[in-house]
């Protein structure tokens, strides 16, 4: 594990410090490294910040596929530094995870600043939990009024906080940035428990480790069969469809502390500005100015936009000028899209020139088997027997994959 711990550090530092090519950026966003899931996770965080669209993709891709016990053993560790704590706090959010966030919340190293932000954009079930805290709210009253303003409370938990608040003005000075109140309140009736499902802590992975970081200077486009193109985590069931791409920088990351060394100080309308993510105001447009933006939105937008409910919003993704090859394979992946966008894809001449796309849509369990029956005869044979123990992809799927690479074998010893 401490050669392990010394490689992830490596890693850090090089990243840092810019020395790692964009071939060994990419290859450590797919999982091609021999590392422990928690510490790959935190790497891919790290990694979803690149300021390289293909790196940043299949970070989050890779982050995706991961099993949630694995997730939830980084962010509920006790060793689990604020900054990675915040940075995993505001994707979860965006990603609609309230499992994980709910671990973050639980950790006791989470930063005042990542609460401030929880209260304003995090779910029900979480906020349910935070105001159970009242030790945290008591410190910090601020966040009692960014609670009552998200628009996920509930009216129920809305009229505690207003209690709450209430109570607070009369034992003290509840003003935003004060420490404790003069006299401690008193209690309310606390919300009924939720169960801290304990989860298993990530498994670590025995490897032998390379002097240096591997060059992964081949050529990574090429097809490859599939063990060797990612490297499977443990524990993953690959269920997980790849999530809306998300830029952290779309929220407000630094506030400042007030001068007396209380809560950082933050203006309740800051909450409601073009900092919000990304997600959250795309849930505010139109049907229409969505269609808009589908037809011109970059690539954060596609991804959001791509699993629209309305379908003439995400078909017009597809119809989106800046659509590159890598992106549409990645979409060809998701089981979260739609079953007639994924027909709809396949009728793209362009895309199924790329084996990855065309690999990628048959081993989709939501391509209609239709779609994915005539597609068999363009994989290579090694995927073929990947499909055929693949118990995801349906049955029909996978007998069709056994017979196929059966009259291959033949083709070749005709003899036999």
């Amino acid at each position: 594990m401490t050669q392990t711990a010394d490689l992830a550090g490596q890693i850090r530092q090089r990243l840092a410090a810019g020395q790692l090519s964009s071939h060994q950026k990419l290859g450590i966003a797919r999982g091609m490294i021999p590392l422990p899931p928690d510490q790959l996770a935190t790497l891919l965080l790290d990694l979803y910040k690149d300021s390289d669209e293909e790196v940043k993709s299949a970070a989050l891709e890779t982050l995706g596929e991961m099993p949630g016990s694995i997730l939830e053993a980084v962010v509920a560790a006790a060793e689990t530094s604020g900054g990675v704590l915040d940075g995993f706090a505001r994707l979860f959010v965006v990603l609609e995870r309230a499992d994980l966030v709910r671990k973050v919340v639980g950790n006791r190293n989470a930063p005042e600043h990542t609460w401030q932000f929880l209260a304003a954009h995090a779910p029900r079930a979480v906020l349910d939990e935070m105001a159970d805290n009242q030790d945290r709210l008591f410190r910090n009253p601020m966040l009692i009024d960014l609670m009552i303003r998200n628009s996920a409370a509930s009216p129920a938990l809305r009229r505690r906080l207003d209690q709450l608040k209430l109570e607070l003005s009369q034992w003290g000075d509840s003003t935003p940035g004060t420490s404790t109140p003069a006299k401690a309140p008193p209690e309310l009736p606390a919300m009924a428990p939720r169960p801290a499902a304990g989860r298993p802590a990530a498994p670590g992975i025995d490897v032998a480790l390379p002097d240096d970081l591997p060059d992964l200077e081949d050529d990574l486009s090429e097809p490859a069969p599939v063990e060797t193109r990612t490297q499977t985590l443990p524990g993953a069931d690959g269920a997980a469809a790849a999530p809306e791409s998300i830029s952290l920088d779309d929220v407000p990351r630094d506030l400042e502390q007030d001068e007396d060394g209380g809560a950082p100080a933050l203006d309740l309308e800051d909450i409601e500005d073009e900092n919000r993510p990304l997600a959250f105001r795309i849930r505010t447009m139109t049907v229409a100015e969505r269609i808009a933006l589908a037809l011109k939105g970059g690539r954060e937008e596609r991804a959001i936009l791509i699993r629209d409910k309305v379908k003439q919003v995400a078909f017009t993704v597809l119809k989106n000028a800046r659509m590159t090859d890598t992106e549409a394979e990645t979409l060809a992946k998701m089981r979260s899209l739609d079953v007639d966008i994924l027909r709809e894809m396949a009728r793209h001449r362009e895309w199924l020139k790329r084996y990855l796309f065309v690999f990628n849509l048959v081993q989709n369990p939501k391509t209609p088997a239709d779609v994915s029956l005539p597609l068999l005869n363009r994989l290579y044979e090694r995927d073929l027997k990947n499909i055929q123990r693949n118990k995801d992809v349906p049955e029909v799927i996978r007998n069709a994959a056994r017979r196929a690479a059966q009259l291959r074998a033949k083709r070749k010893d005709p003899g036999e």
